[in-house]
């Protein structure tokens, strides 16, 4: 690629993109990648799912798929299942309702078992600490 060609394509950055992503007819997709189009999909359709104006949701969608193509295009990386972050915000969920006592009403709760209850406020605790710790330093 010569030097004329090179100048071309730097030409176009994101901040040019999302002034005209307005311009673009996500309903005509013919030749786009098949994960930009779904990851596109995907997006847009969780934003409806919370309560978002279609053609809103159409425009964050593409938003987000923009920002995760710019950080990860061109990539290969493990994305983990959702039910790991799932677990995160479950065991979040239980520090918050431990009260010190209750560990076998969690565990009935949360479909555990007490000794995995012990575990996860163990290390919740651990985390709170870290966090508070943390933020003495700021």
């Amino acid at each position: 690629m010569n030097n004329d060609n090179h100048d071309m394509f730097t030409d176009i950055n994101s901040d040019d993109i999302y002034q005209h992503l307005d311009d673009i007819d996500l309903e005509q997709r013919k030749g786009w990648p098949q994960a930009l189009s779904e990851l596109i999909d995907v997006l847009a359709a969780s934003r409806l799912k919370h309560g978002e104006e279609e053609k809103a949701a159409k425009r964050q969608g593409l938003q987000l798929a923009l920002a995760v193509a710019e950080h990860f295009g061109g990539m290969q990386f493990y994305l983990p299942k959702a039910k790991h972050l799932e677990q995160i915000v479950r065991d979040i969920q239980i520090w918050q309702d431990f009260d010190g006592s209750n560990t076998k009403e969690l565990a009935r709760k949360y479909d555990l078992t007490e000794v995995r209850v012990y575990g996860i406020i163990r290390e919740q605790r651990r985390a709170n600490k870290n966090r508070l710790q943390n933020d003495l330093f700021i």
